[in-house]
């Protein structure tokens, strides 16, 4: 038997991936051993953060791709989903190698890049307030 998720669970999968995207956000690429040396135990590090705003990164912009999809599609349609990054792309989103600047989206998804995604940022004392 199937059980599906609440939409309240998946609100709260998606803001959950949000804030631990954006948290980890400036960490992203050193090692564990790095991190502890320059900022100590996560107990440290959640007392004192290194950044006052959470920027969530590419892997988010992604999920609300993916989320918008389901929402619309009732499942993952690849043509909508495609179409759902190249309106959400972001470039300082940090994006991977695999997509450097935007010609790829110019080139294969013409879109009005006008009304694009923006930044958004999360105050960390909201997003601790809602990991604790």
């Amino acid at each position: 038997m199937s059980i599906s998720p609440t939409l309240d669970q998946f609100r709260g999968c998606l803001l959950g991936q949000a804030v631990a995207d954006g948290f980890g956000a400036p960490f992203e690429g050193l090692t564990s051993e790095i991190i502890f040396h320059e900022f100590g135990r996560i107990s440290e590090l959640i007392k004192n953060p290194p950044v006052d705003i959470l920027y969530y990164t590419d892997d988010t912009q992604m999920a609300i791709g993916i989320a918008e999809t389901l929402i619309e599609c009732d499942n993952i349609d690849e043509e909508y989903l495609v179409r759902a990054f190249a309106k959400n792309y972001y470039e300082k989103r940090g994006y991977g190698q695999g997509v450097t600047g935007d010609l790829w989206l110019r080139i294969f998804f013409p879109v009005d890049r006008t009304e694009m995604a923006r930044p958004c940022a999360l105050p960390l004392s909201a997003c601790i307030i809602v990991t604790i």
